[in-house]
């Protein structure tokens, strides 16, 4: 006889509606140029603290431009612009540092940008050029397209993404405290995009 205990039984039936769920379809919406909504934009990295803790810092400022095809994803492309300036960490004092020359430097470094070099939803991955302190490498980050359609409020078709990855901010040129203070840093991104008018 089997028998199945509270918190088996969930997992099982939360497992079973996800994979009941159907894959989101990107050619459900039309082509064209789509802008991140401001307000379902999310860029944040963590890094570990000499072992003790992981704390996570948010950019408030973020403009991203999709250029999409519909019938051919691979050929779409993403830009992103980041205020550097506008890092929060929730403590006015160490904002003040990571915006200093120690980090990013961001009198000198106004800005920082990715853009895509090519896009595979299938294999889910994106690859671009990210640029910080003036010094452009290419990244490849882990995506997800979480649901494309008819927005249920503007109904204007929209598309949501998750994207994360690992970077070496060394190699960018943020070397203060690394590696004590975690020189490897976890990109966190979620974005929504809506089609721009």
């Amino acid at each position: 006889m089997i028998r199945f205990t509270a918190p088996i039984l969930g997992a099982a039936l939360l497992l079973s509606a996800a994979s009941a769920q159907e894959t989101p379809d990107i050619s459900s919406i039309s082509s064209g140029k789509y802008v991140m909504d401001p307000d379902h934009g999310y860029v944040t990295i963590s890094y570990s603290h000499f072992g003790y803790s992981n704390p996570i810092l948010r950019f408030d400022t973020v403009e991203a431009v999709v250029e999409l095809d519909t019938e051919n994803p691979s050929s779409s492309t993403l830009m992103v612009d980041i205020d550097p300036a506008s890092i929060d960490s929730g403590i006015e004092k160490f904002d003040n540092h990571l915006k200093s020359g120690d980090m990013f430097d961001v009198a000198a470094y106004p800005e920082i940008t990715f853009t895509s070099s090519a896009i595979d939803l299938d294999a889910g991955t994106l690859t671009g050029n990210l640029t910080i302190k003036g010094v452009t490498k290419p990244v490849t980050l882990d995506v997800v397209l979480n649901g494309a359609g008819e927005h249920p409020f503007s109904g204007e078709d929209h598309f949501g993404v998750s994207a994360t990855g690992k970077l070496d901010r060394t190699e960018w040129g943020v070397n203060y405290l690394a590696p004590g203070v975690g020189a490897e840093v976890d990109l966190r991104i979620e974005a929504e995009f809506k089609k721009a008018k």
